[in-house]
């Protein structure tokens, strides 16, 4: 870890890994739609979309004496729901040799999909934007016409359906999420996003998440978005960001923006039989 990041390691490590894909956040009035699945040595999420981004399995416990038999179990969750997922592997991910049970068991590993969990400390609340960009921050009823450039910004094969679960998911978590959308000076409609979260322990903010068309890249809008998120934490007197950072498109711009790489997150993917892996 870098020397200007002086939050405590474990509590730092504890925050990239319980807010990868939200999972940990707290699922109150949308059960139809999105709903834990209480399930030992894991925390998991499934929804009523078909797509692995809101389908999550992560913060595992397990142990080398329960690691196989609790594999199992999340398989017959899912395949009693018919749906796919994506496990994160994150720092706090026990046991070590995690990533290679769940191999063991079918799942896939998402090498295009890895990230860095990176963090900036203290926040850099003077980092410029690009000319010609206007951000605002939006409501899910704002954000939702919106959903297909969300998607298509993404990639990663993401569907509309899976930003409606995100953005049902951000707007019950009121104050403590925000939704961006940005816009550049020959566009009508916004051609990047982003989202942030707010932890409720008053210091850590969470980008959770940022895209540009494909239209619209190399101008800045990536780094505008960082920008803004941290302008805006800064004024709440938020002092930490930590970034899930995919290793091969955002987080070498992270790194640029003064966010240091703190620890790997692997993703991997499971699909019920019959269907098409995403």
């Amino acid at each position: 870890m870098n020397s200007r990041s002086n939050t405590n390691d474990d509590l730092l490590l504890q925050r990239i890994d319980e807010t990868c894909g939200g999972i940990s956040l707290t699922i109150s009035g949308h059960e139809e739609v999105l709903w834990r699945a209480s399930l030992d040595g894991v925390t998991a999420r499934c929804t009523v979309v078909q797509d692995p981004a809101v389908n999550l399995v992560g913060l595992s416990t397990l142990t080398e004496a329960t690691v196989d038999r609790g594999i199992a179990s999340v398989l017959d969750y899912y395949r009693e729901q018919g749906k796919m997922f994506s496990w994160i592997v994150g720092p706090t991910s026990t046991p070590g040799n995690l990533g290679q049970r769940l191999l063991a068991h079918g799942l896939t590993r998402k090498d295009n999909e890895a990230m860095w969990g990176m963090v900036q400390h203290p926040l850099d609340p003077e980092m410029p934007t690009s000319a010609g960009t206007t951000i605002r921050r939006v409501t899910r009823a704002e954000a939702l016409p919106h959903k297909a450039m969300l998607a298509a910004a993404y990639g990663f094969g993401a569907t509309e359906d899976a930003f409606d679960c995100f953005l049902l998911l951000l707007d019950a978590l009121g104050d403590q999420a925000a939704i961006y959308l940005a816009w550049v000076d020959d566009t009508p409609d916004p051609v990047a996003w982003s989202f942030a979260f707010y932890h409720p322990d008053g210091d850590t903010m969470v980008l959770g998440g940022s895209a540009t068309l494909p239209t619209h890249r190399h101008r800045g809008l990536y780094r505008a978005l960082v920008a803004q998120r941290l302008r805006d934490a800064h004024a709440r007197g938020y002092t930490t960001a930590v970034v899930q950072a995919v290793r091969t498109t955002s987080a070498p711009i992270c790194e640029r923006l003064g966010f240091d790489v703190v620890c790997p997150l692997e993703l991997y993917q499971w699909v019920p039989p019959g269907l098409t892996e995403a």
